[in-house]
């Protein structure tokens, strides 16, 4: 433990060694897909974007480092997913580059010139200091998709269903040039039988993950109002309340006041009142970045110590071409014999590095010893409580290649092995792609999957063919060999997927999905109908 309170000091003390950047140029682009292993973004051009980059997402007038660049292209890039960020589809990217000047060009210094801006560093929208806030200009983003699932097997009616999911996410930001931003991620499913009953189904049908406005102080003082994800500490997941940050210069803390929502149907539930905060730092030099974190959190269920937890976080690419990244979280309250105690007990730590020497290759390791938490409060019973707290203790190891132009090759291995298993468990992945085959313009991509473990030993084949149509159609074909043998027999399936996308009319897209599953004695299909609008 002290080893690990002295790793903590020193990451903070590291981070005070670094300072901003400035005379940057910024990039604006979009998330478009995200595969296991990468996240594809799009952008007018990647001119003086390079391999090793850091690419940025925006909270509220915060840029937060999101994603390391492996792979590019002329609008394209491919990266690595920071650890303990979270991207969808048609996410905003930034990317800050220094534009290569022609031959003979005298560079001057400009107190105008923008900034690369941390994790804590406003953008440029305000006077001095401690000054009133001057916003940029309205900013409205959002996306609704209607969306049909249906599910038709051979073997059972209940398995025979159709089911409608809507989706509404919406930012406003400096709403009619006023400090005040909203955001709200909602998302509304029901199967057709729920309808007679929609009265008593809809709060179970109705998810809402984030609903919150946010006021700007100054260019130091936030406040979000409702429920907010806090990127920061986003482990805790979205609280109901209010979440107030104030920085100064690298140095970022915050106060969390508000309840998590209820586990049943993700309802308000103030009885699950919670309450902490978090300080930390984060310091860009050109394009490298640090950041740290460390929060303090009680949670209560019907206001009773339902646990009491330490969590620290920390990220960098410091060291060229490498990207670490280490959290950890202590326990801090017991009880026992049904008296509270203080304690100190590490309940999880991960780490995991991510090294790219060049575009043509890069590698990751991860390590996992996480324990499953334990709530004195939430959870009765003894074995509600203490199901597979054991430590998880794992490795995962993978590499991939880019030999030549449009060729990929990724590999990777995991080792895991918990107290109680037989033998440890072990999985192997092997994935072989390439970008567009001339004349014929078609991509495709065969991979391999083996599990062994102490109940199963399994093998998946795969192959898939995707092709563009007319610039504006996309045509996948994919299919799959499952085999599996587990302790009671063993199970085949042959999997048939066919998607279809297409953009019908500037930002209104829709897409088609039939996936085919057959067994020796039992079939099934999903077919999925998406259109979506963007705004």
């Amino acid at each position: 433990m002290r080893k690990i309170l002295s790793l903590i000091l020193l990451l903070i003390a590291d981070s005070l060694i670094l300072a901003q950047s400035n005379g940057k140029e910024e990039r604006i682009g979009s998330v478009t897909f995200k595969s296991t292993q990468n996240v594809y973004a799009k952008f007018e051009n990647t001119k003086d974007i390079k391999v090793g980059d850091t690419l940025f997402i925006k909270d509220t007038g915060y840029l937060h480092p999101a994603i390391i660049v492996k792979y590019l292209s002329q609008h394209s890039i491919a990266g690595a997913l920071i650890d303990g960020k979270e991207l969808n589809i048609d996410n905003k990217i930034y990317a800050y580059v220094s534009p290569a000047l022609p031959a003979n060009t005298t560079i001057k210094e400009s107190t105008s010139t923008p900034k690369v801006i941390g994790n804590n560093t406003p953008e440029n929208n305000f006077n001095e200091p401690g000054g009133k806030y001057k916003p940029a200009g309205q900013n409205i983003s959002g996306r609704f998709s209607i969306q049909s699932f249906s599910n038709i097997s051979n073997f059972t009616n209940s398995g025979n269903y159709q089911q409608w999911r809507y989706s509404f996410v919406f930012n406003a930001d400096s709403i009619s040039g006023s400090p005040v931003s909203f955001s709200d991620y909602i998302i509304f499913t029901y199967k057709n039988g729920d309808l007679s009953d929609f009265k008593d189904n809809f709060p179970q049908n109705l998810k809402i993950y984030d609903l919150a406005a946010n006021y700007k102080f100054n260019e130091s003082s936030n406040l979000w109002f409702g429920r907010h994800l806090n990127r920061r500490v986003s482990n805790i997941s979205s609280i109901d309340g209010f979440q107030y940050e104030q920085s100064f210069e690298q140095y970022y803390g915050g106060i969390i006041a508000g309840s998590r929502p209820d586990f049943n149907d993700m309802g308000f539930n103030f009885k699950l009142f919670e309450y902490g905060g978090y300080v930390g730092r984060t310091d860009t030099v050109n394009n490298s970045f640090m950041e740290n974190t460390i929060a303090l959190m009680q949670q209560t269920n019907n206001f009773k110590t339902d646990r009491r937890f330490l969590y620290f976080q920390h990220t960098d690419n410091l060291i060229p071409e490498i990207n670490l990244f280490f959290s950890s979280e202590a326990d801090l309250f017991k009880k026992i014999l049904n008296i509270g105690q203080s304690t100190f007990s590490l309940t999880g730590l991960y780490a995991s590095a991510n090294y790219t020497p060049d575009h043509t290759i890069s590698f990751s390791l991860s390590y996992d010893a996480r324990k499953d938490v334990i709530y004195y409060e939430t959870y009765k019973s003894l074995a509600d409580s203490l199901i597979d707290h054991e430590t998880r203790q794992g490795f995962r190891a993978g590499v991939n290649l880019h030999p030549i132009n449009n060729l990929f090759v990724g590999l990777s291995a995991g080792y895991r092995f918990q107290p109680g298993d037989s033998k440890p468990s072990r999985n192997f992945n092997g994935i072989i792609s390439y970008g567009s085959i001339p004349v014929i313009d078609v991509s495709p991509s065969v991979s391999y999957t083996r599990l062994i473990s102490s109940y199963i030993d399994g093998s998946i084949w795969g192959a898939s063919l995707s092709k563009y149509l007319l610039d504006f159609i996309s045509i996948s074909l994919n299919y799959n060999h499952n085999h599996y043998n587990f302790l009671f027999g063993d199970l085949k399936q042959n999997i048939l997927s066919v998607d279809l996308s297409s953009k019908i009319w500037q930002q209104i897209f829709l897409t088609f999905s039939y996936e085919g599953t057959f067994e020796p004695q039992n079939t099934w299909g999903r077919f999925l109908l998406d259109l979506t609008t963007r705004f």
